[in-house]
């Protein structure tokens, strides 16, 4: 009991620390917006005539009439440099033409200049779309874009994670295979008809849900050893291939929302093999038993050879997909996924202040989550925090 207490100590040191950096990232948050807000009525673009200079990065939106009416453009800008044109509307310009003109798009960034020659044989076209970025710059930024920070605000959350997760990794590794366990006993001893024995085992895994209903999954986001493997392997997957140049086959998106029922099915053969009195084939078989057996030392694995396989099958998967383990396989984020949570410290968004065509947050979210409602309580988010740290006018903490 001495060591459970000194364990759940160090849990709540950890705890602390994370609401401190959550709150600190807020601050920070909250004073860029307030600086951006008062540079948003500055000029923060000009052009002489030959050159385009941008004295300030962000993004920029501007319309023109072109062959067949309204173009709009966004300018986005990095570092002073324009770095991306794109056409955000042209519905009744004809389709050969706006494809024509739209070689000025490349000029434009080529000369780092909105100044550029008309396409031949799309000359209205082209002037639409040229008076649009000249519209752009005159309006000046209309959006402040701390999206351009995003791979260094992710490695920061990255590195914060890996300390995070290293730490518990030393100090409780096995606290996934033993809350886990608390699961298979409390539903074995319902199964026999016996009354609930409030065992470390179980005691923990009614901490770990107490702590889910109120913060949400940040066990499964930053504690859990499993999904800090998971984290691993997948960066090491990542560093091979940006050193070798080669991509790994990727799970295509619309398999992904299925995939993520699996867990469940997962859930529900672990409860009915211990419901049923038949537990010890759960604990022969599974991989998560060989995984407790080895972040606890032991690695006499030779009773496990199926759990040893579907391990390796598992960290194959964790090496083509983030979170692979946590979204289609672990039945205690199943457990987790079904519980209720307060709207204390779930993610509120904004949405009266988000991007046209943004889904900064959609396209980071390691769960594949669909950021369409003001208010996300997906039981599949496992509070990462990511979508927190790249939206550009940030995904809001609820308090």
């Amino acid at each position: 009991m001495r060591v459970f207490i000194i364990k759940s100590v160090n849990l709540l040191v950890v705890a602390g620390i994370i609401a401190l950096y959550c709150i600190n990232v807020r601050k920070v948050g909250e004073e860029k917006k307030a600086i951006a807000e008062k540079t948003d009525k500055k000029e923060v673009a000009s052009d002489d005539g030959n050159n385009t200079y941008f004295a300030d990065d962000g993004i920029y939106e501007g319309s023109g009439d072109g062959f067949g009416g309204e173009i709009k453009v966004r300018l986005t800008v990095k570092d002073n440099k324009l770095e991306k044109v794109e056409i955000l509307s042209a519905e009744n310009e004809t389709k050969d033409y706006l494809e024509s003109a739209k070689k000025i798009l490349d000029d434009a960034i080529d000369k780092q200049s909105v100044d550029v020659d008309t396409v031949s044989g799309a000359t209205l076209s082209s002037n639409g779309i040229i008076n649009a970025m000249k519209d752009a710059i005159k309006n000046g930024k209309v959006k402040s874009l701390e999206i351009m920070n995003i791979k260094e605000k992710i490695r920061t959350l990255k590195i914060f994670r890996v300390i995070v997760q290293i730490i518990f990794f030393i100090f409780m590794p096995s606290l996934f295979s033993q809350a886990f366990a608390g699961v298979k006993e409390a539903v074995a001893l319902i199964g026999k008809g016996e009354n609930l024995i409030l065992s470390d085992f179980v005691i923990k895994l009614l901490i770990l849900c107490t702590v889910t209903i109120i913060f949400g999954r940040i066990f499964c986001g930053f504690v859990c050893s499993f999904g800090a493997v998971g984290d691993w392997f997948y960066m090491l997957s990542e560093f091979i291939q940006k050193k070798t140049g080669r991509k790994l086959p990727v799970i295509p998106s619309k398999w992904q929302v299925y995939l993520q029922k699996l867990k469940y099915i997962v859930l529900i053969c672990v409860i009915g093999f211990c419901f049923l009195g038949k537990g010890e084939y759960v604990t022969k078989y599974s991989p998560w038993t060989v995984f407790s057996l080895i972040t606890s030392r032991n690695f006499k694995l030779g009773a496990y050879i199926t759990g040893v396989v579907l391990l390796l099958l598992i960290v194959v998967g964790m090496m083509l997909k983030e979170r692979f383990f946590c979204q289609f396989l672990c039945p205690l984020g199943a457990v987790f996924s079904l519980l209720p949570k307060l709207p204390i410290f779930h993610v509120k968004k904004k949405g009266q202040q988000c991007f046209e065509r943004c889904s900064a947050c959609t396209n980071r979210c390691p769960v594949h989550l669909k950021y369409d409602e003001a208010d996300i309580r997906d039981g599949e988010c496992i509070s990462c925090g990511r979508c927190f740290v790249v939206c550009p006018h940030r995904i809001k903490k609820n308090k």
